[in-house]
């Protein structure tokens, strides 16, 4: 069961999301004119709207889970386990810390609690170093670079599979217009 997102981890995803819905429709279109084009020219065009939809249902949902999950392992986890390690050794060295311990949550002794925890450790870490995390703009160019490196990766394999799947499944496997 997956637990509730804290604040940064829902603020990390709606910006994911801004930017996937910002690239998804222009590399998506240009993708399959071209792969339309190039395999199936004009005798097929009464069928490009139908395939441009089975092809687009089947890719986008799984090219923004995977831009997301790599986004998240590549950048956020270990920016959040790095201001962690921070403020424990400053804490432990006496120093003040950007983000507050005091401020964080103590353990509870029910089931849930732990998540529950967590979540709130990421929000105060989210709130109290929000600066820090964005300082100079180097979290903000990561996180966008770490992006568009799993769009890149990510969309081609994923749009090219499906669009093999859904050509298939239209002509038969057996078609001569399936390779």
């Amino acid at each position: 069961m997956e637990r509730d997102q804290s604040v940064f981890a829902t603020k990390v995803r709606e910006q994911i999301n801004i930017w996937f819905d910002e690239n998804i429709d222009k590399q998506f279109d240009a993708r399959f004119r071209m792969r339309f084009n190039e395999e199936f020219g004009d005798a097929l065009k009464p069928r490009f709207d139908e395939m441009a939809a089975l092809v687009r249902e089947k890719t986008v949902e799984e090219v923004r889970t995977r831009v997301s999950d790599t986004v998240e392992r590549k950048i956020v986890s270990p920016t959040l386990n790095d201001i962690l390690e921070r403020t424990i050794a400053q804490v432990r060295a006496g120093e003040n810390s950007p983000c507050n311990p005091s401020a964080l949550p103590s353990p509870k002794a029910d089931e849930g609690g732990s998540d529950e925890v967590l979540n709130q450790f990421e929000d105060v870490l989210y709130k109290n170093c929000c600066e820090e995390v964005k300082s100079g703009g180097r979290f903000e160019a990561k996180f966008k670079a770490a992006f568009e490196a799993a769009f890149i990766e990510a969309f081609p394999e994923i749009f090219d599979e499906k669009f093999d799947e859904v050509r298939a499944s239209v002509f038969g496997a057996d078609s001569p217009l399936c390779p």
